[in-house]
């Protein structure tokens, strides 16, 4: 029912998400829908954040990117829940998410909140480190293509960065390329 949903939404607010929830960089409550109007005229590379609604608890990011004719194309993550949200924080998501570009160089496709704000002067203030702190570098890969090509792609990125990184697949895989 919509209370149950909406009980789950205010306690992924409360347990993971309120500093982010305080400063307004969560649009939130959002349809598909209007989130197309408003970021089908923006620079590509522009994401917002709203609650899934269809994955109870659920938040995800989706960004516009623009093809080299000119088509406009959004992408969108599978929705994040406090279960994988305790593992890591959201606003560390967002700084690291990487996707593996036609040219096989990992990049992260998310520039600017919506409307205009650069990522990191949104976000900086609640990173919870920096990149070369000790951490163990992550990339993120969205599965929004077959299990099988996402596989042999993680594979192909193996082979060409032994040892490099450690691989994060938003379904929570973890995979050492070490």
């Amino acid at each position: 029912t919509f209370w149950v949903w909406l009980e789950a939404i205010l306690d992924l607010i409360k347990k993971h998400i309120l500093p982010l929830w305080i400063d307004g960089y969560v649009m939130g409550f959002v349809s598909k829908e209007k989130e197309r109007i408003l970021l089908k005229d923006k620079t590509p590379g522009t994401f917002l954040l709203r609650f899934s609604e269809s994955n109870l608890g659920g938040i995800t990011f989706t960004w516009v990117d623009q093809l080299e004719n000119g088509e406009v194309t959004f992408h969108s993550v599978e929705p994040y829940n406090k279960g994988r949200l305790a593992a890591l924080p959201f606003a560390d998501i967002l700084r690291d998410y990487k996707v593996i570009m036609a040219d096989n160089v990992p990049e992260n496709p998310l520039k600017y909140l919506y409307p205009d704000i650069p990522k990191d002067k949104a976000f900086g203030k609640h990173y919870s480190c920096q990149p070369n702190e000790g951490w163990a570098p992550f990339l993120y890969l969205p599965l929004l293509e077959s299990s099988f090509k996402a596989k042999r792609q993680l594979k192909e990125f193996g082979e060409r960065k032994k040892g490099a990184a450690n691989v994060f697949l938003p379904h929570f895989y973890s995979v050492d390329l070490a």
